[in-house]
């Protein structure tokens, strides 16, 4: 017969533990698959359409699955919609980071995190740009908390920058760095804002040099010479 080696201080698992393990394993493989999907289709009828607007009808017969399956892995249209968001962020914060990793100055850094920020409200598909801000600003009214939640990853990518500018004096030592950060977040994020949504209240709006110009001015405590 053969024998099964436990390991020591480890507790040995039956049949039924593995079979159950190995059950629960396929069910949220199935169900993160399925959820994905959902998402998948959402972002594209986003992008085709230029708004949220779309129904759950529209997008299970698009996704080819059924509308008990989708309300078995999201509670609503809203659930859905954070998802979308969140993963939209998610992939542009995961871009971002990777970008930034290749520089070793935290000042240009920094720089790249404003520019690409403000610039990212007229790459790709202008209208899907503008849904997700109005979405946003609609999380910020009525669900500040998931707002939160969801750009962890970008204010943690910023805060590091801020730091590691701070710890080698390239930004200002006066002011926290936690405080920086959130200056510099709420600056970038109202421009954007402002931007995606076309609202433009004195002249034709920004450039992305023009905010970091402005940027740099608020984190270094210096203003750039004009040239």
């Amino acid at each position: 017969m053969t024998r099964v080696s436990v390991g020591q201080g480890t507790t040995p698992q039956t049949w039924r533990d593995r079979a159950v393990a190995r059950s629960l394993r396929s069910a949220r493989e199935r169900a993160v698959s399925r959820s994905e999907r959902f998402i998948a289709v959402a972002t594209e009828l986003l992008f085709e359409t230029g708004s949220l607007d779309f129904t759950v009808q529209e997008l299970v017969e698009r996704s080819q699955m059924s509308l008990r399956s989708f309300y078995q892995h999201f509670a609503s249209k809203d659930e859905l919609l954070l998802a979308v968001f969140e993963e939209a962020v998610g992939k542009f914060v995961e871009g971002l980071r990777e970008a930034t990793g290749e520089i070793d100055d935290p000042l240009e850094k920094l720089r790249l995190y404003v520019t690409s920020f403000y610039a990212a409200a007229d790459s790709g598909n202008r209208p899907a740009s503008s849904a997700l801000s109005r979405y946003m600003l609609m999380l910020t009214q009525d669900q500040p908390a998931q707002l939160a939640r969801v750009l962890e990853p970008q204010i943690a990518l910023l805060s590091e920058i801020v730091e590691a500018g701070v710890a080698a004096g390239s930004l200002r030592g006066d002011i926290p760095p936690g405080a920086l950060t959130l200056l510099v977040t709420q600056t970038v994020m109202s421009a954007v804002e402002m931007k995606a949504l076309g609202a433009h209240l004195v002249g034709d709006g920004l450039t992305a040099e023009q905010l970091w110009d402005f940027c740099t001015g608020g984190v270094t405590g210096k203003l750039r010479a004009p040239g």
